[in-house]
């Protein structure tokens, strides 16, 4: 568990979310989903971001990714006693999506971003108007990385160094740098040789 940083309606939690969870029939805890890598999830809860994953068999309840929770998605499940991970139970209704053709082939739709309204815009140009400056305090740093994008590289182990790194950066306030650097360089280098992968 990390720190909580200004709580969740610094991050888009309100009446449209909270208004769901007494239906629900329980004592849950809301999230939104940071990071989603199929089953397995960063969550941000009112405690701060933690690891999350599918409870029991909603892997099964879910089977059709667009049913799974995804990035931007809130959700509702109960924390670990330590609070360090969260049993997603629920996925709360989305107010928007963003959508796109998986694929493949397949016809199947996948969503890109779950109840966006803050995202950045991606059309490089935008990035000249003062106006756009306030709304977006990093605009400099978001314009870089949009000018240096690439390809997500194709390796098998990509989704678990994706995974090692988010989980030893974040947050930035709660890491010693040296240590994960030397985490990190030690797991890059078990899932370069096929150690330690997940499924």
């Amino acid at each position: 568990m990390t720190d909580a940083g200004h709580g969740l309606d610094a991050i888009g939690y309100g009446a449209y979310f909270a208004d769901q969870l007494p239906a629900l029939g329980g004592a849950f805890t809301p999230a939104r989903i940071a990071i989603a890598h199929g089953e397995s999830y960063i969550a941000w809860t009112d405690r701060g971001a933690c690891k999350a994953v599918l409870a029991g068999k909603q892997a099964d309840r879910w089977q059709q990714a667009i049913d799974r929770p995804q990035v931007g998605d809130w959700v509702a499940g109960t924390s670990s006693e330590s609070g360090d991970a969260l049993s997603i139970e629920h996925l709360l209704a989305r107010r928007t999506c963003l959508m796109r053709q998986a694929s493949g082939g397949r016809g199947a739709a996948q969503v890109i971003a779950a109840n966006v309204g803050g995202t950045p815009p991606t059309i490089t140009s935008l990035y000249n108007d003062p106006a756009l400056f306030k709304n977006y305090p990093f605009h400099a740093d978001i314009l870089q990385a949009l000018l240096h994008a690439s390809v997500r590289p194709k390796s098998p182990v990509y989704q678990v160094v994706s995974i090692d790194i988010s989980h030893l950066v974040s947050p930035p306030s709660g890491i010693s740098p040296q240590s994960a650097e030397q985490s990190m360089v030690r797991q890059l280098n078990n899932a370069l040789q096929s150690k330690g992968l997940v499924p």
